[in-house]
This record gives structure tokens, sequence and C-alpha cells, in this order.
């Protein structure tokens, strides 16, 4: 709609153009404004893991939904008003994969609420409710979501929904732009406010709530938040999955060779929906042959890719002489624990350059030894320091073939126990429920240790200078091999281009000979009824000639 980031250079421009929209009582056009935004933002891949949280922004969202209510309610509710037994959770869509779906089910089943009941903004319209009939079945759950409407009227539809349910706890787990379900949670709506810091690599809106309990589901995100962002109150809860058996005691290498195996959709790996996109120093389609290659063995992926990364995928293990079938993909499987044991892995690969939290929570409970990358720009985007100690990390594109080429049965038996007594000390369901009733009581969790991470500031510079250079010139090229093949598409383009020229050239002359040819056919056809209205004419005259002879003589 409204904003670009390149107009609104500062956020004092931007927050007034915001309050010239509220000044004409256009709710919904600031919401657009702030949406619009955030997503800007985000789009930019060099603000990632680099721009966490505004409080200029969460203040106009609160700004909003206090107007809003002005014109339309509902009305202010007491503070000393009685609460229902009731839980609400505020999510902008649920989708049938990823992470954020999933935690919210762990919630659901955590609390001990009377009623609980899901809120959906639906912003964009993109949440079918008959696809999660299946991911929330046995919950006892109330799922509603927002009719179709303009963001203001979502707005208003979440603010009745709340002073209706009069819910004692509210959880918020939005999108990071979702400004509708932020201007809804007023103080006096909402009971005690839980924000799950889920979205936590990117700009994220709600960050800065002055009334919302603040939680981090990890180490790194807990100190940044308070030592960075400024936030006092926040907690640190952990990451569950319900135990799904495990294959730690089991043995290796069920095919004769090792199976590995790796999860993510396609933006863990690529970011074409991305309005600046900067390269990485390693590519998950290049480097999949190799690692083929160093492990002699089969590797699965689970989860969506896009076609161009699956074309690279086969093109790179046919250049590498390895047969189509060591690589395996499922785009889709309704539990990832259960497919890593379904499918006998011996090791989990995960994602890269974006790790998967969850994921890697499922891999260590399944009882699978894992190869972790650590990510060179921010550890905000790998998963190195939620794994077990002496998980196999790896910066370097060496180090990652070393571990796979070197594993032995007695090494993957060491790594396996390690993994799922990582997962039994700290992610089984237990851990949420016990964290929820401790923030309720008060009191404190012991906390872990400050993660030490170091950069590769070198190389993350390298890549945004090289981004800058080609996003210029509308393309990013990431390796020689792609320099190559950007050459020949050009090349192709350019070709299809003259073909295209030349084509429109004849098609051009064919058409100017033919309006010529019917243009001449019109004039010919003119002139001769011309010619006949002339003729015609003569011949009147004649006639009238004569009649006027004989009449002048019959007179006399």
């Amino acid at each position: 709609m409204v904003s670009d980031i390149q107009m609104e250079s500062s956020l004092p421009q931007f927050s007034a153009n915001v309050g010239d929209d509220l000044r004409r009582g256009n709710l919904n056009g600031g919401l657009a404004r702030v949406i619009d935004f955030v997503i800007n933002v985000i789009l930019h891949q060099t603000s990632t893991s680099r721009i966490f949280s505004s409080a200029e922004l969460d203040a106009l969202c609160q700004l909003i939904g206090t107007l809003s209510r002005k014109a339309s309610g509902p009305y202010l509710i007491p503070a000393d008003a009685r609460r229902e037994n009731h839980v609400i959770y505020l999510v902008t869509e649920l989708a049938m994969t990823g992470g954020h779906t999933r935690l919210l089910v762990d919630l659901i089943t955590a609390e001990r609420a009377a009623r609980q009941t899901i809120l959906i903004s639906n912003i964009h319209e993109t949440t079918n409710i008959a696809d999660l009939a299946g991911l929330y079945a046995g919950l006892d759950v109330t799922i509603r979501i927002a009719p179709p409407g303009d963001f203001l009227s979502r707005l208003l539809w979440l603010q009745m929904q709340l002073a209706e349910c009069r819910p004692c706890r509210s959880y918020i787990l939005p999108h990071h732009f979702d400004a509708v379900i932020m201007a809804a949670v007023q103080v006096d709506l909402v009971g005690r406010l839980i924000y799950l810091h889920n979205c936590d690599h990117a700009l994220a809106l709600g960050i800065h709530l002055p009334h919302a309990q603040h939680v981090d589901l990890h180490a790194k995100g807990y100190y940044h938040c308070r030592e960075t962002e400024g936030l006092a109150n926040n907690l640190l809860w952990p990451l569950v999955v319900p135990d799904g058996g495990h294959r730690a005691d089991a043995p290796f290498l069920a095919r004769g060779h090792l199976t590995t195996c790796t999860s993510g959709g396609f933006e863990k790996f690529e970011a074409p929906h991305c309005i600046e996109q900067v390269p990485y120093l390693f590519r998950y389609d290049e480097l999949l042959p190799r690692m083929l290659q160093a492990s002699r063995g089969t590797h699965i992926h689970i989860g969506k890719l896009s076609g161009t990364m699956l074309r690279r995928i086969s093109d790179g293990i046919a250049n590498a002489g390895l047969p189509d079938d060591r690589f395996v993909h499922v785009p889709f499987v309704p539990s990832l624990w259960g497919a890593l044991l379904e499918h006998n892995v011996d090791v989990y690969v995960g994602s890269f350059p974006l790790g998967g939290g969850r994921a890697t929570v499922e891999a260590m409970g399944a009882g699978l030894p894992l190869v972790i990358h650590s990510n060179y720009r921010s550890h905000f985007l790998s998963v190195e320091f939620e794994v077990y100690d002496g998980a196999m990390i790896w910066r370097q594109s060496d180090q990652l073939l070393g571990f796979l080429s070197s594993l032995t049965s007695p090494k993957l038996a060491e790594h396996a126990r390690r993994s799922r007594r990582h997962y039994e000390t700290h992610h089984r369901p237990e851990r949420l429920r016990s964290a929820i009733e401790d923030a309720a009581r008060g009191v404190t969790a012991m906390l872990p240790p400050r993660p030490v991470y170091q950069p590769n500031l070198l190389q993350a510079y390298l890549d945004e200078q090289h981004a800058f250079w080609t996003n210029s010139h509308t393309n990013v090229v990431v390796s020689e091999h792609d320099a190559q093949r950007r050459e020949q598409l050009v090349d192709e383009e350019l070709a299809r281009l003259r073909d295209q020229l030349r084509s429109q050239q004849i098609e051009m002359t064919t058409r100017a000979e033919q309006e010529r040819a019917r243009q001449d056919e019109a004039w010919r056809i003119e002139v001769e009824r011309v010619k006949e209205d002339a003729i015609r004419q003569m011949r009147i005259t004649t006639r009238v000639r004569r009649l006027l002879r004989k009449i002048g003589g019959a007179s006399r």
C-alpha cells in the first residue's frame, strides 16, 4: 500500500506520516503503513539478525488500538473486573508446516486453563481452517478466524473477542509484521499478556509492549533482549517436543552405508522472495554432491525446495558421477521425528545458512548425531548453542566434509547417546509446563551461560559488498558456477530478444503492406463510386433537359 523505506528514511518522518493518517481518522491506513514498513525492512537481507525491534513502531500500534476503541468500542474493562479461566492465543496465521504452529500446540498442551481459544488475525488471508483439523485433533481448543475485511475491521473483531472472553492470560505468537494484533492487545483486554519471541532473527513488532511478559526460547535471545533491547523482565522458556521414541541404541548403517538427512523449506537455503538478496559463502545445492562423495552414502531432504534448487542438486549429482538415487526428496511429512526414525537416518545435518530450532530438537529427541553449521554472520541464524556438548559444528566446508567422511559406528553411537540425553534433560514437554507454572508464581529459573560467539565480520562485509554491486544490476551472483550460468542465460535472453525483434519487424512489415493494400482497395472503390455517381448525374441531367424541351413545346 503506502510505505516505502526509500521514501521514508527516518523514523520521525515515518511516525509523522502515520500520525497524519490517524488525525484524518484513517486508522486502517496507519495499520497498513506500519505493516508495509516492517515487511519492507525484513525483505532486505542486510537487516536480518541486525534489526530486531522498534519501540516507536510498538507505540504507534498501541495508539491505533486505543483510538479504534474510542470510535467503536469495546469499552474499558475495569482493573478489578472478574476474569475467566480462559487462555487466548493470538496468531497471524496457522500453517501445516513450520515450528510456529507446533509451538502453539505445545503451549496448548502445557496450559491448564478450563477454556482455550485461538484467535487468528489472518491479515493476508493465508489460513485454511480445514487444513488444520488433523493438527489440532484431540486438543480441547476453539479456533476463531477474523472475518474478511480491512485491517481496521480485523482489529475491531479481535478487540471485541477479547472483551467477550475476558481471558486470564493471553499469548501472542504473531508474524513479524502483524500490527493488527499489536494494536488489539490493550492492557485491560488481555489479562496477563505473554509475548513469545519466536520471530527472533529479524525486525518484529511487539518486543517493547510495556505490559507484556517477554519470553525468549533460547539463551542467545534471552541475553540479547535483556542487554541490547533493554528488557528488564524477560524470561527464558524451553523449546519442547513430545517424545516420539529414539534410535540411540539401535545399530547404524542400516542401508549398508551412511544415511544423512536435512530438513527445512526453501527459505532455510535461499531467499528468492527478498527484495535485496545477500549471497552466502556456502550453498546447500553446491555442497550436497560433495557431501555425498564424502559420506559415500544417501542423503534425504525433508521439506519443500524450489524447482531451481532441485535442478541444481540433480545437475551437481550427475556432474559428480553419482547415482541419482543417492538423493531422496520428501516434500512433506506430518512428523519430522517420525520420518527420521522411519527412514533409518544415521546423522542429521542441520539446514544452512539458516538453522532450524525445532527440527534440531526433534533430531536430538530421535537420538541422532548432529552436524550443525555455525553461521558466520550471526548466531541468531544457527542453532550451535542449542545442541548437545561435543556436537559436530562446522564453519568451513572442509570441516563438514571431514565429519561425514570419518564417522564410524562407535562414534555415531556415542553422539547418539549424547543427543538423546540432551533432549531428555532440556526439551521434554513437562519442562514447558514447569516454566509456565514458575512464571505464574514469580519463580526465576536457573539461567544457562551466555553464549560465546565470534562472527566472521570480514566475510559478512564482503557478502554485502557483493550484493550491493550485483543487486544494482538486478542480479545476485554467488559462485563461479552461477556467473557462468548467468552469462549463458544472458546470451540466451539476448538471442531470444533478437528473434522476437526480428519477428516483430516481419510482422510490422506484413501489417504495413496489408494496410497499404487495404487503403489502395478502399481508394479504388471510392473512385469507382464517384465515377458512377458522376455518370448517373450526367444521365439525370440529360433526361431533365429533354423533359423541359417537351414541356416548353407543348406550352407554345
